[in-house]
């Protein structure tokens, strides 16, 4: 503990640098990961390009109230030069574990309005119970992030995205090529999937498909949730195919 802060201190004596990466084996508190973000916004705020995390444990100092992850990020919204932010946390929500829920629309539009010049975005956590990003999400991610180019999220909630108004959807021609939703649970692929492919085509036209791979299995979790990603990249693949004819 005392050497992390001590770790944490001694990057204000740094010069000013472009990227940044934090990674941990051990446990690493909800505060000392916010403290670490604020020293590097505080230090670094136009010289900072890029930020990666990885850490496997993020522990519960906030007497088990879930944290969102918009709030646990919040200190780097000052960081508008930022082009790269990466973060993975890979152990699940249990005993002294921080639980993570899905952001909402809002908090994701807080987030990425504050990084317009983004050109890779990945965010890789083991959720609590909460559904996953929804259309709504990835439009406003498209709308704020022009130059984004890389996009790796956890599922996308394509029950929601069955019930959305894909006429409502801005058409913006955005170049985002790899685009990856994976980490789905199979409740989650309820849903019309040939809708949600409409959907999301419309926002990411030039995405490349191929990214579209079943998530690794894990203990506990049925074969089927691949089979149905993969049977949602073949719809998205068919709207591209007949939009060309």
């Amino acid at each position: 503990m005392a050497a992390r802060a001590d770790r944490a201190r001694h990057l204000r004596d740094l010069i000013p640098c472009s990227s940044v990466t934090i990674q941990s084996t051990e446990d690493v508190r909800w505060s000392e990961l916010q403290a670490c973000y604020h020293v590097l916004a505080t230090r670094f705020p136009v010289s900072l390009r890029k930020v990666i995390v990885r850490i496997r444990h993020l522990s519960d100092d906030r007497e088990n109230l879930p944290v969102a992850l918009v709030q646990l990020v919040s200190p780097l919204h000052k960081l508008q030069q930022l082009e790269v932010f990466c973060i993975s946390i890979d152990a699940n929500p249990g005993a002294n574990q921080q639980a993570i829920t899905t952001p909402t629309t809002e908090e994701v539009a807080a987030l990425v309005s504050s990084w317009p010049q983004v050109r890779v975005l990945r965010i890789r956590y083991q959720p609590g119970c909460t559904p996953g990003c929804s259309i709504d999400t990835l439009a406003t991610i498209a709308k704020h992030c022009p130059g984004l180019e890389t996009l790796h999220l956890r599922p996308l909630n394509i029950e929601g995205a069955a019930r959305c108004d894909v006429s409502s959807l801005p058409a913006l021609d955005h170049k985002l090529r790899s685009l990856s939703l994976a980490g789905s649970d199979p409740e989650e692929l309820c849903g019309e999937l040939g809708h949600a492919a409409e959907a999301l085509d419309k926002l990411f036209p030039h995405a490349d498909l191929h990214v579209y791979m079943p998530p690794s299995a894990s203990p506990g979790t049925s074969p089927s949730y691949a089979e149905g990603w993969l049977r949602f990249g073949e719809y998205v693949m068919q709207v591209s195919i007949t939009k060309t004819r």
